[in-house]
């Protein structure tokens, strides 16, 4: 098993585990979504986990994108905006076409990112 299924499988069966559909967005994300979000705005999430950021994002009036490698979390995800394009994967292999047309990129998980950025 890869690395990244290991990651995969304990995401699925440990972490969201007991996860719904009912996703509450914290009064955080939604400051940060009134500071950042315009209508229409692109917003790529990498490892989106089940779109708490997004959905404060599509509250704004964004068109939400995301990538995770939990099943169940995309699945979430797509349930709560199906208006949304998500993926199931690595965030070091986008599978968005144009993706760098995003006006907003963001990684909550930067720190598990296995690309060299720095």
């Amino acid at each position: 098993m890869s690395e990244h299924e290991e990651i995969k499988s304990f995401y699925d069966t440990v972490y969201y585990k007991n996860a719904s559909v009912a996703v509450s967005t914290s009064n955080h994300l939604r400051r940060l979504a009134r500071k950042f979000v315009t209508p229409g705005l692109q917003v790529l999430d990498v490892a989106c986990g089940t779109g708490e950021w997004l959905l404060a994002a599509t509250e704004r009036g964004a068109e939400p994108s995301g990538i995770d490698l939990s099943t169940k979390a995309i699945s979430i995800c797509q349930q709560n905006m199906p208006e949304g394009e998500f993926h199931i994967g690595p965030g070091e292999s986008l599978p968005f076409k144009g993706w760098s047309g995003f006006q907003k990129v963001m990684q909550n998980s930067l720190f598990w990112s296995r690309m060299p950025i720095f």
